[in-house]
């Protein structure tokens, strides 16, 4: 077991020092599902749906998993309790309740109710090997400690434990101890020396020496005895007494009584922490939980859990603090991110310093920088890459990743738009809607057709710092069938800020492109000369944009949409473009 001492978070701290959390993984019969509690913060954190009807929970002693048996479809459902997933479901027998791992993690038993039977499970592998008869009705299941044996308690009148020798699966029904009839949960002290029994039709709780068989105290007797958790290093047996909202607790030495706990609603499962200081107790029919403060036997308020949550087994676990656990914990600035041990936070997080934030700037919560020309501003360093903005600063424009050329004419510009002519979209296609297009970040080598919202870009373009567009279209080197090579070209243009009408740079593939009223020219040119098809960028605000496809141009008739001056726009001709052409657009 590991250790007792606390962290300053509540956790436990296992062996070897490193701080853990009590976590309780309860089975909610009438939910089909697993509530995942931790305890020190009594929340519920997850949820995990299992098979039908989950009854009781059995933890690996080696290996990070746990089961749970799925009663009304005879299932057992392997969870991975470090990602919280079903990674396997086993099929077991009609009834599946009971069950329980030999102490090396090597097999696992199932009792099967009404197939009155078990089955064997390979516990390393996760399948299923045999399944043996000889049981009646079996319920709890419990293994020896350092020992060979699994013990289940069994129903339909019986008084008697079925004994199972793991080292050859055989069962044999022990003649002693005699317990109550209709056993539900049995425990053992960590030396396997002595066993404890609730015999709910029976009226008692039985202890007795494992060696002999013999009782070890005068049975303590008590209606419909349910659950039991042993607290060895207090001598404390602590049993819930079902259709009652009672928790009994009896020394462990003679069972005689030391003082009664009122959890609020009928009582089922119950199991300590590794610390023994809280005791969770399932509330059947009130689908809630209750955690009891053992050294004051105060009782938290109820947490809600699924319907009819029994619980049988152990089902508590002491789980390491993680970066995926949904809390806060270690050194986190919020939720799962920030500090030493978790990658940083996105914008609108906590942070304590600028390394808390994935955005490299905390002001209480992570913030982010206007554009790609004011990170690049303010550390001059900056490189190619993609980097977090929020192009309205506090507005209702979220901050978001983007691509950003810290090298091209000056650096700081901004990837808005790109698209390669894989999807046809510069060729063929039309952008007319204001949504974003396509998951961000994106960058000049994604493939397909991407865009920032126009809230996004006419923000960016409107901050203080400037409204430059610059337009880029990459061709890459090629053949034609009458033996025509092309080189590969990028061509570039930059429009000229809103309002303004000088001249705009010149590019590179020596086409003019002039601004100015009633021009037409202004446009890229990057496949067969004269072709009709012609595209856009808007270089006003407010607009729907960046691209429509129009024609024909230059020379033709304008057929622009709207009212839109054609002379703050940027054609592009990209009609005869090799596949992997690519069209870009920026802003400053």
């Amino acid at each position: 077991m590991a250790s007792g001492g606390t962290t300053a978070s509540g956790g436990a701290t296992a062996t070897g020092g490193a701080p853990t959390q009590s976590v309780a993984w309860i089975a909610n019969y009438g939910s089909d599902s697993v509530s995942v509690l931790n305890i020190d913060k009594g929340e519920i954190i997850d949820t995990i749906t299992v098979g039908n009807g989950p009854i009781a929970v059995a933890i690996h002693p080696t290996r990070q998993v746990l089961y749970v048996s799925n009663f009304e479809d005879g299932t057992v459902s392997v969870i991975n309790r470090a990602t919280r997933a079903v990674i396997q479901t086993l099929t077991a027998g009609t009834g599946a309740e009971g069950i329980a791992f030999t102490p090396d993690g090597t097999k696992a038993y199932v009792g099967n109710y009404y197939g009155q039977s078990f089955t064997v499970i390979d516990a390393i592998n996760d399948s299923v090997t045999n399944t043996v008869s000889g049981l009646t009705y079996p319920v709890g299941a419990t293994a020896l400690p350092g020992g060979h044996s699994v013990y289940m308690t069994q129903h339909n009148g019986s008084t008697a434990l079925g004994l199972i020798d793991t080292s050859d699966d055989t069962v044999t029904v022990a003649g002693s101890p005699v317990v109550g009839s209709n056993s539900m949960a049995i425990r053992f002290n960590a030396a396997g020396t002595a066993g404890y029994v609730a015999g709910y039709s029976g009226g008692f709780v039985s202890a007795f020496e494992v060696a002999t068989g013999q009782a070890l105290a005068t049975p303590y007797s008590l209606s419909y005895p349910y659950g039991i958790a042993l607290d060895e290093t207090n001598h404390k047996l602590y049993v819930t007494q079902f259709f009652t909202s009672t928790v009994h607790v009896l020394s462990s030495v003679d069972l005689s009584p030391i003082t009664t706990i009122d959890v609020g609603a009928s009582a089922a499962g119950a199991d300590l922490t590794v610390r023994q200081d809280r005791l969770v107790v399932l509330l059947r029919d009130a689908a809630q939980v209750a955690i009891v403060d053992t050294t004051h036997n105060t009782v938290s308020a109820p947490i809600a859990v699924g319907q009819s949550p029994l619980g049988g087994g152990r089902f508590i676990t002491e789980e390491p603090f993680s970066c995926n656990d949904h809390q806060l914990n270690q050194d986190e600035t919020d939720i799962d991110c920030g500090g030493t041990k978790c990658t940083p936070c996105a914008p609108a997080k906590h942070c304590l310093v600028d390394n808390d934030c994935a955005t490299g700037h905390c002001a209480t919560t992570c913030t982010a920088p206007q554009s790609c020309r004011a990170i690049l501003l303010a550390s001059p360093a900056s490189t190619d890459g993609t980097y977090w903005i929020d192009p309205d600063g506090s507005g209702s424009i979220a901050a978001q990743q983007v691509y950003c050329d810290m090298t091209t004419d000056g650096g700081g510009w901004t990837l808005v738009y790109h698209a390669t002519n894989h999807t046809g979209t510069i060729e063929n296609g039309t952008v007319t809607g204001p949504d974003a297009i396509g998951t961000s970040p994106f960058t000049r080598d994604s493939i397909g057709q991407f865009k920032l919202s126009d809230l996004a870009i006419n923000a960016l373009r409107s901050g203080a710092v400037a409204n430059d567009l610059r337009v880029t279209v990459r061709r890459p080197g090629f053949s034609t069938l009458f033996g025509t090579s092309f080189h590969p070209k990028e061509c570039t243009l930059k429009t000229v800020p809103v309002g303004s009408d000088s001249p705009a740079a010149t590019d590179v593939c020596n086409k003019s492109t002039k601004v100015g009223p009633n021009d037409t020219s202004n446009y890229v040119q990057s496949g067969h000369p004269g072709s009709l098809t012609r595209w856009y960028v808007d270089g006003e605000l407010g607009y729907i944009w960046p691209t429509q496809h129009i024609g024909p141009m230059p020379g033709g008739t304008y057929h622009g949409p709207g009212n839109l001056p054609p002379y703050y726009c940027t054609w592009v001709d990209s009609r005869t473009c090799p596949e992997d052409t690519a069209f870009d657009i920026w802003a400053y």
